[in-house]
C-alpha cells in the first residue's frame, strides 16, 4: 500500500516536471523514446514465458508470459494492477 502511494508520488512528481519543461521550452517531453545503447530497435518483439517476479523474497507477480509482436509504446490497466512490476522485470 505504501508502495502503490509512493509510486503515485513519483508519477505526481514527473507530470510535473513535463508541464514545467513545456511551459518554459514550449516542448513537449512526454512520451519521448529514450535511445538506447544496446542496438535494439525501438518496437522490436518481445517474448518473455513465465516470468516471476520477487521483491524482497515475495513473489510479486508469477508466472506471466509476456508476447508482444506489434510496437508497443503503452501499457493500460487500473492502477495497482502490476503494469511497473511486469516492466521492471523485463
Amino acid at each position: 500500500m505504501v508502495s502503490r502511494a509512493l509510486e503515485r508520488i513519483g508519477d505526481h512528481g514527473t507530470n510535473i516536471a513535463e508541464q514545467v519543461v513545456y511551459l518554459v521550452d514550449a516542448e513537449d517531453i512526454r512520451h519521448r523514446r529514450p535511445e538506447r545503447a544496446d542496438g535494439i530497435e525501438p518496437g522490436s518483439p518481445v517474448f518473455a514465458p513465465g516470468v516471476t517476479c520477487r521483491y524482497d523474497g515475495s513473489v510479486a507477480a508469477r508466472d506471466v508470459t509476456i508476447d508482444i509482436r506489434v510496437r508497443c509504446d503503452r501499457v493500460h490497466r487500473p492502477s495497482g494492477a502490476g503494469k511497473s512490476t511486469i516492466l521492471r522485470c523485463l
